[in-house]
């Protein structure tokens, strides 16, 4: 019976099963990328942070925010695109253009306050390196990890993330990657996620907070997964003011502490 079955679908001009479901469901029709439409959210994402450039306060904002935004934003955005990496993007059967602008956005959050993360840690922007592989627009590479978006010397990892609609979680996976880290190294992770619906900033050291009982919880718009929400106590960062002398000894401190273990 499966070799009439087989030989009615070679018939039929499948040469396989596989390729038979594929056709049948008509799963290897792409959807075509939106151009107009990606182009609509990468002008978003560019206003985004025009507007949040001119909110924050002086010592933050760039001097020369359309060429941050021609280099960190237009120009990935067509790396993307050439790259044909847009595919990659298909979370839970979301528009790739969705996605593509959610990573486009949060990359930009990154390069944004990074002139920021050099001044909490107490080092030059050439000491700090890409940990996670994000940052790789390649398709042999590119792929989501739970690795640490940035290190500074001496191994401590830094985590940079944004809410941007009055909700701030922390992947459970993100802790566990810290904790991973640290029994294997010593190393530290920190977070500092950036609540920008509200204007402030939360720097966390993601290793002790993954030792304490933390309540997670599921989050559909997070892909499904496990979440810790950061609680408005967390955040002790007013982005209309300066870095705070307690966000620069956190930051300090920590950068210290790597550079004692590491010797």
């Amino acid at each position: 019976m499966n070799q009439k079955k087989k030989n009615f679908g070679a018939l039929l001009g499948y040469p396989t099963q596989g390729k038979a479901k594929s056709f049948l469901s008509a799963k290897d029709i792409k959807p075509r990328i939106d151009k107009t439409f990606l182009k609509e959210l990468t002008t978003r994402c560019s206003m985004i942070f025009k507007r949040l450039n001119a909110a924050v306060h002086p010592s933050i904002s760039h001097d020369d925010i359309e060429e941050f935004i021609d280099k960190n934003i237009n120009h990935t955005a067509s790396k993307l695109v050439e790259a044909g990496l847009l595919e990659k993007f298909n979370n839970h059967g979301r528009r790739s253009e969705c996605m593509t602008y959610n990573w486009l956005r949060g990359f930009a959050v990154l390069m944004f306050f990074m002139p920021s993360v050099s001044k909490i840690f107490g080092v030059r922007i050439e000491e700090i390196t890409f940990a996670g592989k994000d940052h790789e627009l390649d398709t042999a590479t590119f792929k989501k990890s739970p690795l640490a978006d940035i290190s500074i010397k001496h191994g401590l990892k830094v985590e940079i993330q944004a809410g941007f609609q009055n909700k701030n979680d922390l992947k459970k996976h993100k802790i566990t990657e810290a904790l991973k880290q640290f029994k294997k190294s010593s190393s530290k992770t920190i977070l500092i996620h950036f609540d920008l619906f509200n204007g402030k900033g939360a720097v966390i050291d993601i290793t002790n907070l993954g030792k304490k009982k933390l309540k997670y919880e599921t989050r559909a718009a997070m892909e499904g997964k496990k979440v810790f929400e950061i609680p408005p106590s967390m955040f002790n960062w007013d982005l209309t003011k300066a870095i705070p002398d307690k966000v620069l000894s956190i930051g300090k401190n920590a950068a210290k502490r790597s550079a004692g273990a590491d010797d």
